[in-house]
């Protein structure tokens, strides 16, 4: 008997989990657009992160980009990570604490880079967990001065036990990405600019199989049957100007600012009602590139809606300023597509020694009309470390110090 009242409770707890977990991802009209692994439409990286996402097409300062094209510098060895896990979401009651972690690592040869990287998320309650493994491949190569174009293709194993509330298999599939970036860096009055643009299709793949099996929490009755989600593709471009002080001052500059803009457009989306079946059908694959750019209705959970095409587009803004080359402070925001994401306001600090890199980032999300809960926040530490392997020295802030104190 008292096994049995175990069990009756256990899986009670375990339904209230999902409820918990299904009203913190809804909003206030009915759940917001599902994609597979969601929470990757915002990057958690340091720098892109601080800047609200305006930099996610741009050079980014880690050893793995968003934007295949980015390149990193030749000769050395970059490795990045989360110092620390970090939270996508609320913890939510009676789960166990999310994490997020993303070690990363890439290679600059000549005009080539290589980079890899492991997206690895899990959070959920003790019978019922997501899992998420995407691991990530790019190359990029400098076509001619300050001009890349990249490549990238990932794997992505994705569990929705927690979206469906049933014990599912992990779907698997390819993802593709591309991109391209240019920047033009000149003198003008005693200062340098470097403007700058970057472009990349991200996370276009077929739609993800969820093969569910097992037995419905609330009513015990027994599922066998298949979901699909499609990747979480974005169209995302990115402008910035960067402007430094011409004049160094122990080897570096002495004021760095950037201004960075950043646009994103979200490609799932679905094809009109077939009345035929009574079933929407996902857009998925190369599909998602040449057939998401107008309005699609969707079902809320109380009523069929439309949603505009600019309502699938976010928009981002960022701004860095830089002392000797070694201390950054960043603010972003991003807002916009809010059935996607949900609107934030972010804060960073970066300290830069060239050879190591550790970065602080304040993610602060807020309220709207789609997202009603609270306002919540949650924080990242990075840590990046630059290997160079050609024999060249890098000036720091630090080494000139060292060399003046032994002077």
């Amino acid at each position: 008997m008292r096994k049995y009242l175990q069990s009756i409770f256990r899986k009670i707890l375990n339904f209230l989990s999902l409820i918990l977990f299904v009203v913190a991802i809804s909003n206030a009209n009915g759940q917001g657009f599902n994609t597979a692994a969601t929470w990757y439409h915002v990057e958690y990286g340091n720098r892109i992160a601080a800047l609200g996402q305006s930099s996610s097409a741009l050079d980014n300062r880690v050893a793995f980009h968003i934007n295949p094209a980015i390149p990193v510098k030749s000769g050395t060895l970059n490795l990045s990570s989360f110092l620390l896990s970090s939270a996508p979401f609320p913890t939510l009651i009676l789960t166990d604490q999310p994490i997020l972690y993303n070690p990363s690592a890439s290679i600059g040869l000549n005009k080539w880079t290589i980079g890899a990287k492991m997206d690895y998320t899990q959070w959920g309650s003790e019978s019922l967990t997501n899992n998420t493994r995407i691991l990530r491949f790019n190359v990029a190569r400098e076509l001619f001065d300050n001009f890349s174009i990249g490549i990238g293709i990932s794997h992505i194993d994705d569990n929705d036990d927690l979206t469906t509330g049933v014990r599912g298999v992990n779907a698997n599939g390819f993802m593709f990405s591309t991109g391209i970036h240019y920047n033009y860096p000149f003198p003008l009055f005693g200062i340098k600019l470097n403007p700058q643009i970057g472009i990349a299709l991200t996370d276009i793949g077929e739609k993800l199989s969820y093969n569910i099996e097992g037995q419905n929490l609330q009513t015990g009755q027994s599922i066998s049957t298949t979901n699909f989600l499609t990747t979480p593709g974005q169209l995302r471009t990115s402008i910035g100007l960067d402007i430094a002080t011409q004049e160094k001052i122990a080897n570096q500059h002495f004021v760095q600012i950037g201004l960075y803009l950043g646009f994103n457009k979200y490609m799932g989306g679905f094809n009109e009602f077939e009345e035929s079946n009574n079933t929407f059908t996902l857009i998925s694959g190369f599909d998602m590139i040449t057939s998401t750019w107008s309005s699609f209705e969707r079902f809320n959970g109380t009523e069929f809606t439309r949603i505009e095409l600019f309502e699938q587009i976010s928009n981002s803004f960022g701004i860095e300023l830089g002392l000797m080359e070694t201390l950054f402070f960043q603010f972003g925001t991003i807002g916009g597509a809010d059935l996607w994401i949900r609107p934030q306001k972010n804060y960073g600090v970066t300290l830069d020694l060239f050879y190591v890199s550790l970065s602080y980032t304040d993610f602060n999300y807020k309220s709207s009309d789609q997202w009603t809960f609270d306002d919540w926040s949650t924080s990242v530490w990075s840590l990046d470390v630059r290997i160079p392997f050609d024999g060249t020295s890098h000036n720091t802030l630090l080494g000139s110090l060292i060399q003046r104190i032994k002077n």
